[in-house]
């Protein structure tokens, strides 16, 4: 039997965050012929931002890591909005977009977005 997608959810022991209002005239989402578009989201826990600085230097990658991976479950927070709850809604991702404020130096930009994966 398969699983619901709040039943995965709670395997990972993950759990979706609050939804925080984004700043300024940003929609949280748009829906527009059957697909859901979800404004960019940050590492936010309880409204406040969890991880700040750039990776490579005042941030770890396991850090950046787990900074992606917050960041991912306010999307599927954003998208359990969207869809009133019921996340079986969602058929798939069909795009993520991964940011990361890193030093030059700092290589390993794949390994930190796949924090994302992990919810994903």
């Amino acid at each position: 039997m398969l699983q619901t997608p709040e039943q995965r959810i709670n395997s990972l022991n993950l759990a979706l965050p609050k939804i925080s209002k984004p700043a300024g005239n940003l929609l949280e989402f748009k829906i527009d012929r059957g697909l859901a578009y979800v404004s960019g989201q940050l590492p936010l826990a309880d409204g406040v931002v969890k991880y700040t600085g750039r990776v490579g230097d005042a941030v770890s990658q396991e850090a950046a890591y787990e900074a992606a991976k917050l960041a991912a479950l306010n999307v599927v927070s954003q998208l359990s909005l969207a869809t009133e709850g019921n996340l079986s809604r969602v058929q798939e991702f069909l795009k993520v977009s991964g940011f990361v404020s890193c030093t030059p130096e700092f290589t390993n930009i794949a390994d930190v977005v796949n924090g994302a994966s992990t919810c994903l």
